[in-house]
């Protein structure tokens, strides 16, 4: 399961670096990338081996807790690079997230180690080599930043999608809600900064239906919580808020 994950992140991630001369125009020319959006529409087949995984399994949890590390790290080391308070704000997000997969490790009596590794250090060999890609996509414009960003987050709600379709323990199935409804917010919140940049964004993980429906309930959260089309790009969110509530 997770080798065809990183498989399908690491297509995308090609994708969009070849298509990166039609984002930066997209103001101009209007067009999407075409060659991403053939991607996603494999890459989203329901017979995947991520929809047949158990979440249960320490695999599966111990990957989670990596893959919320890997967000977390690569936001933060673009954040060096860009001054953005979208790799500020959503990188403690994301923080809090492994807190809430190591909580559902440890109940299991399951190792947390992978969370105490340096920034940019992994377990997994495939996330190691994962995090120098999309950090060197990402050094090499703002634009792309936001690029390596949404498709981190289409990522995980394509795992996190799996793992909810599997219809897991409650405590499982309320931190994976959570989690995934924090990145609709993250999604919309690099999309709209892509955007406010002039670009467009075509999705290169999920198809499109479940890409606009993703997008539209981040957007719906910015809105209800008062921050305007114009601030969604933040990734604002509530530190008070608890591991399993909150939705940042």
């Amino acid at each position: 399961m997770h080798k065809m994950t990183l498989t399908i992140l690491t297509a995308a991630l090609m994708s969009a670096a070849a298509c990166k001369t039609t984002s930066e125009s997209a103001s101009t020319a209007g067009e999407p990338a075409a060659n991403a959006t053939q991607e996603l529409a494999v890459a989203s087949e329901p017979d995947t081996p991520s929809t047949q995984l158990d979440p249960t399994s320490p695999e599966h949890l111990l990957f989670m807790l990596e893959e919320e590390k890997l967000a977390r790290d690569v936001h933060n080391a673009l954040g060096e690079r860009w001054e953005h308070r979208t790799f500020t704000n959503i990188p403690r997000s994301e923080g809090r997230h492994m807190d809430a997969v190591s909580g559902l490790l440890k109940a299991r009596g399951l190792p947390t180690d992978a969370a105490s590794l340096p920034p940019g250090e992994f377990e997994n060999e495939a996330l190691q080599t994962m995090y120098v890609k999309l950090v060197a996509r990402g050094q090499s414009s703002r634009l792309a930043a936001y690029e390596v960003g949404a498709l981190i987050e289409e990522t995980d709600i394509r795992d996190l999608d799996a793992g909810l379709a599997a219809d897991p323990p409650e405590d499982i199935s309320r931190v994976y809600t959570n989690l995934r409804r924090a990145s609709y917010n993250h999604l919309d919140g690099f999309v709209s900064a892509i955007e406010s940049e002039g670009g467009t964004y075509t999705p290169g993980v999920l198809t499109p239906g479940r890409y606009e429906d993703a997008r539209a309930q981040g957007a719906a959260h910015h809105e209800k919580r008062g921050k305007g089309h114009g601030k969604k790009g933040q990734g604002e969110g509530t530190d008070q808020e608890s591991c399993e509530g909150h939705e940042d």
